[in-house]
């Protein structure tokens, strides 16, 4: 270990005053990503806030500075605030991305600008590697960065991975118990309840469930899912929501991280399209997006394609695992797979 550990850059930290709840998905990478490198880090930062001063100088104290995952990658690469140009300047130490993949607007992947394909170079001189989610990712960090072509590993997100001790082998069951269903409460709500009802009008459950990862206090939302029998479930702490999602049978929904979560648990998981994410990690993880119910891919599907490709992603994140965790001398950890 280091002699100051690592520090973490996270969305899933809120900083008091801004209008944004925490999104359970991004705790779920924070997590995931801790658990890849054998320790939590020393110090952990919101990246919806710009680094003060006395925060600087603790990560330039720090081995180095993790960036954890989600959807950064976009044309300006100014989606937080931490992540600024002049405020990277200013650190000395190497900074990881990790599981890092694209925003999911088309109209805002296009083509990265020069100034930050500049800054993503002036990146890969502190540390080589940076880890993406998907084929996507990498192809439009490739276009702009050419000559670092082999830089730029297809890990899949760290949240696909194995780290909480759960392994169900994608076990089918004739009637299951607890159906989770996850949505995106912040937009669309009306089609969203439609595919809630005929979710439950479709299938058979002793118990369904609506998740709300980032729930944004909708009324009418929760209103519509109990009069169709859910029970929406809520909670401030991502590990809350993998503890639920343990004792779950089956999940559908759009949310692109409860679906990796269930997938990393063996259990049963089916996304739903809602913006360019979907469709990006569906290709490279070859599961199905379920458009329509009831869609006889929910029965069909074969998770072995899922897990073929899974391994292929794990052969590209162990080594860039091992090379970070060399930057801080940290113990070797969980196995990637």
């Amino acid at each position: 270990m280091g002699m100051a550990g690592y520090a973490v850059l996270t969305p899933y930290i809120v900083p008091p005053g801004l209008k944004k709840r925490p999104n359970a998905g991004d705790g779920f990478v924070l997590g995931a990503c801790e658990a890849l490198l054998g320790q939590p880090a020393a110090q952990r930062f919101s990246a919806w806030a710009p680094l003060r001063e006395a925060q600087l100088e603790r990560v330039n104290q720090a081995a180095f500075l993790l960036v954890a995952g989600t959807n950064l990658l976009r044309d300006r690469l100014d989606l937080y605030p931490a992540l600024q140009r002049a405020t990277l300047q200013r650190l000395r130490v190497p900074v990881v991305l990790m599981g890092v993949g694209l925003y999911g607007r088309a109209r805002a992947t296009r083509g990265l600008t020069s100034a930050a394909t500049a800054l993503l170079e002036e990146l890969l001189e502190r540390f080589p590697l940076i880890s993406v989610r998907c084929q996507s990712s990498a192809a439009y960090l490739r276009r702009a960065l050419p000559r670092s072509s082999e830089a730029i590993r297809q890990t899949g997100c760290p949240s696909i991975y194995s780290v909480d001790g759960i392994e169900r082998g994608f076990a089918r069951e004739p009637s299951p118990q607890r159906f989770a269903v996850t949505v995106t409460d912040r937009s669309r709500i009306r089609p969203q309840i439609r595919m809630l009802r005929a979710l439950a009008e479709t299938y058979q459950a002793s118990q369904w469930i609506l998740s709300l990862h980032q729930d944004g206090g909708s009324n009418y939302l929760r209103r519509a899912a109990e009069a169709c029998g859910y029970e929406v479930f809520s909670a401030s702490d991502y590990r809350d929501y993998i503890e639920a999602y343990a004792r779950c049978d089956i999940h559908v929904g759009n949310r692109l991280h409860a679906h990796l979560k269930f997938l990393s648990m063996g259990i049963p998981s089916f996304l739903m399209p809602f913006d360019q994410r979907q469709i990006q990690v569906s290709k490279s993880f070859d599961f199905p997006l379920i458009e329509r119910v009831p869609s006889p891919k929910i029965e069909s599907y074969d998770f072995g394609r899922f897990a073929a490709r899974r391994r292929a992603a794990a052969a590209e994140m162990a080594p860039f695992v091992e090379q970070v965790r060399k930057l801080g001398q940290l113990e070797p950890a969980v196995r990637v797979r």
